[in-house]
């Protein structure tokens, strides 16, 4: 199984992308199965309001904030490293493992 703590750490930023909400639950359960710790304001009444996240690997998870960021974010290639910044198509990234098992 593809964890989060399998990417590469050593010089990426890694950022995840969640589209839909059935990718926000999926991510939600992987998170806390692997450990991670999560912020307390990351659910508003069990659900995620935000699509753009920050995997540190200290295992643990911020909300990527702010319209600087937020630019960054819209203008990086899904999938791609770019200028050591990794934006993770959270779906695509579990479909992955899907299809490694086969």
């Amino acid at each position: 199984m593809k964890t989060l703590l399998s990417m590469p750490w050593g010089y990426l930023s890694i950022f995840v992308y969640l589209k839909d909400e059935d990718a926000k639950k999926e991510f939600v359960a992987d998170l806390q199965a692997q450990g991670y710790k999560l912020p307390e304001n990351f659910r508003r009444n069990d659900e995620i309001c935000h699509s753009y996240y920050k995997i540190l690997p200290n295992k643990t998870v911020r909300r990527a904030q702010g319209w600087a960021i937020n630019m960054l974010l819209k203008a990086l290639p899904i999938n791609e490293v770019y200028n050591n910044h990794l934006l993770i198509d959270y779906a695509h990234f579990k479909s992955l493992d899907d299809y490694l098992e086969e």
